[in-house]
């Protein structure tokens, strides 16, 4: 058979095969549900407050419910770059001393961590303060110390130091008034140098006056800064309000209350003692007893303000009630 034959013959039988196939119907797809897309109705942080280092990070955890939500992913941001950065996977790095807000956002939800950023090379409370503007915890014997740290700025640059040396003395003479501020006790004092024959009808005063040398202008405390100095002894930040104990802070307290009484506000201010009685000449501060602590803070022209260190309680006395504990503060 020829070629071409074939060619027909295989055309022929092609075309037979095509003409008896029956057409399988076609049956329709069944409908399907709706796709229910889930929405997400919370979010959370595992954490509500942290503290971390200058030159550390850390990792917060946040999430979200439903799990079987649709999410799309976090949006994070800080509240101060200048004190903690975060990264778009919520990693917190500590930039200098201080606090600042993360914030995790998604959608119209938000929640937020208070970071307390700390810097070992800043400083402490508890620190002693040398004559070269350094500190440390271990007194340095190759130093000058002029004090012993009480009270730390936000910023961790500055604070307030105490003088190792403790005074007894009667306030003063009644009559005048006019040192009146609650927090500055520097103004206070320079205030009362102002007065005719100061030396004499203040002799705390003048006993804080004799401490002064051409690098630290000591003064009497205001009342509040007795209670920073109560605090700091007891190693915790004083501040004025919003104080949270997880920071390591209290807050101001009123007239004749009772404050820090747990034994490790006790042992804390031993401790503070035991390195008072470290520098040559430093006399620790009666915490055991009763006595009370003279302020620079007038409450009028016959009565000021002092603070049992005992126990915190604050109240006013008469300017020549009787003798009185002194120590003297300064600013760095």
């Amino acid at each position: 058979m020829s070629v071409m034959k074939r060619i027909i013959l295989f055309a022929i039988l092609a075309a037979a095969l095509f003409a008896c196939r029956k057409e399988t119907p076609q049956i329709p797809p069944e409908p399907q549900p709706p796709v229910e897309i889930v929405e997400v109705d919370s979010i959370w942080l595992a954490t509500e407050k942290t503290i971390i280092q200058v030159g550390v990070t850390e990792q917060l955890e946040a999430g979200y419910s439903p799990s079987e939500a649709a999410f799309k992913g976090f949006k994070w941001e800080t509240s101060d770059s200048l004190v903690a950065s975060v990264d778009a996977l919520g990693r917190v790095s500590g930039v200098s001393a201080g606090f600042a807000d993360i914030t995790v956002r998604y959608e119209d939800f938000s929640v937020s961590c208070k970071v307390m950023v700390k810097d070992p090379a800043a400083y402490q409370i508890g620190y002693y303060y040398y004559s070269d503007g350094t500190s440390s915890y271990d007194l340095d014997p190759m130093k000058v110390p002029l004090g012993i740290i009480f009270y730390v700025n936000p910023d961790g640059k500055g604070g307030k130091m105490l003088n190792v040396e403790e005074g007894d003395r009667i306030w003063g003479i009644p009559g005048e008034d006019g040192a009146n501020d609650e927090y500055d006790g520097f103004s206070n004092t320079e205030q009362i140098m102002q007065r005719e024959e100061y030396r004499y009808r203040y002799p705390v005063v003048a006993w804080c006056e004799d401490l002064r040398t051409a690098a630290v202008d000591w003064y009497l405390p205001a009342k509040y800064e007795l209670q920073q100095i109560y605090a700091g002894a007891s190693g915790l930040q004083w501040v004025e309000n919003g104080a949270d104990e997880f920071f390591g802070q209290v807050n101001a307290w009123g007239v004749n209350v009772s404050v820090l009484k747990d034994e490790k506000y006790l042992k804390a201010r031993k401790e503070f003692n035991r390195r008072i009685g470290l520098v040559p000449g430093g006399v620790g501060i009666e915490f055991d007893r009763g006595n009370a602590y003279w302020s620079s803070t007038e409450e009028n022209a016959n009565d000021v303000w002092l603070l049992a260190l005992k126990n915190g309680i604050m109240n006013t006395s008469g300017k020549d009630s009787g003798y009185g504990r002194i120590r003297a503060i300064a600013v760095f």
